[in-house]
């Protein structure tokens, strides 16, 4: 993504209150250094921070309160004597997601504390790159600190290094029926939940970490609605196509987003293209209906392919707390596509083999507006936001 180095820091005066726009919204933080810079240029949340915006020396502020995770990619860094504690908010999402960034050419031991209001869930402990163990409170015998702990094992070699050669990323999925770890795509560990498996099924409101015989500082990332909050979205509109080169190489699963306007139905498309040609389109001619085009599917008889036709219940689409905006998910995988709006699925269509190029990879998304005179958004969830 173009804007992968915004970063959204919150700041307070000296009386303790959080600036707020035309002073302070937005500011640029170079992820190459640990500590802010001396000067930030700035404006509002909405808009990009660029050199010829306002200048906003911070030095002359008595307090820096806070770093938000404004999107994937901005580590918090903890160590053995710095911890991180981070509320979350993962309503509306039917995944959490916790990344970590760990040296690749040294083990280090770590836990991952996942809270709820009113305790313990679970945990996820890694003493090195091959052995591991799942806690969930209140489970099985109730042997283990009130709960039961479960050991793994990871095959040795199974973690790669990002091509930096410097950090592997692993992302914990967490569900109410599994929690996942994965590096690159890959699955290198997965415990599906039962009922005995109590408390690791609640949602994590709260996340922890821990560290134990590290010079170091690894980094959190936490994927929530916080995260969708503050994305980075591009603007397209009728006059305005953009078009984006994707990396989806180290992911299980396609996903783009675009935000749409709360009370107007807006004919878009998303073409998603391979190198050598068209995969796929998704169309939506406003809130309840649309369709998928799959090149080189069926009898070919629609543009060199087949187009199918879908509705969306009238009503289903549900607008952000904003009272301004949808935020629909398009996710895409070898197997599917599924439109998505607040967790709920909203459209899936299965794909088999005579479905074609709809299950190739995407390499590039390109947008198309009619009839409409604002601006939509978009934001693909690709590699790029590991960077």
């Amino acid at each position: 993504m173009l804007t992968k180095q915004m970063t959204i820091i919150v700041l307070k005066d000296n009386n303790g209150s959080a600036l707020s726009p035309p002073h302070f919204h937005a500011g640029i933080l170079n992820p190459k250094h640990s500590h802010f810079p001396s000067t930030v240029y700035c404006e509002t949340r909405e808009l990009h921070c660029s050199k010829n915006k306002m200048l906003l020396h911070v030095t002359t502020l008595s307090l820096i309160v806070g770093l938000a995770i404004a999107e994937p990619g901005d580590w918090l860094p903890f160590s053995v004597s710095n911890s991180v504690e981070v509320n979350t908010d993962f309503s509306g999402m039917d995944i959490e997601r916790f990344l970590v960034k760990l040296p690749c050419r040294t083990s280090v031991w770590f836990k991952l504390f996942l809270r709820r209001e009113n305790g313990a869930n679970s945990h996820i402990e890694l003493y090195d790159k091959v052995r591991g163990n799942i806690y969930c409170n209140g489970a099985g015998a109730r042997n283990w600190y009130d709960g039961q702990k479960t050991d793994f094992t990871i095959a040795n070699g199974a973690m790669q290094c990002e091509s930096d050669g410097q950090s592997i990323i692993l992302v914990v999925e967490k569900t109410a029926d599994r929690v996942t770890i994965k590096n690159q795509g890959r699955t290198l560990y997965n415990k599906d939940f039962t009922a005995n498996d109590a408390n690791c099924r609640q949602a994590t409101s709260r996340v922890k970490t821990q560290v134990w015989r590290y010079g170091g500082s690894l980094g959190l990332s936490v994927l929530n609605k916080a995260t969708l909050g503050y994305w980075q979205w591009l603007p397209f509109s009728v006059s305005n196509s953009v078009e984006v080169n994707t990396d989806f190489s180290g992911m299980d699963i396609e996903r783009f987003l675009v935000k749409l306007p709360c009370r107007t139905a807006v004919w878009f498309k998303l073409f998603l293209r391979r190198e050598n040609g068209a995969n796929s389109h998704i169309e939506l001619f406003d809130k309840v209906r649309g369709n998928i085009y799959c090149n080189g599917a069926g009898a070919r008889n629609w543009y060199d392919g087949q187009k199918t036709d879908f509705t969306i219940a009238n009503g289903a689409m549900q607008c952000e707390s904003d009272g301004q905006n949808i935020i629909l998910v398009v996710e895409k995988t070898a197997d599917r596509v599924t439109i998505k709006n607040q967790g709920r699925t909203l459209y899936n269509k299965d794909f088999t083999a005579n479905d074609a190029n709809c299950r190739q990879a995407t390499s590039r998304v390109k947008t198309q507006v009619w009839r409409y005179g604002g601006s939509l958004g978009l934001s693909v969830f690709d590699d790029s936001i590991f960077a």
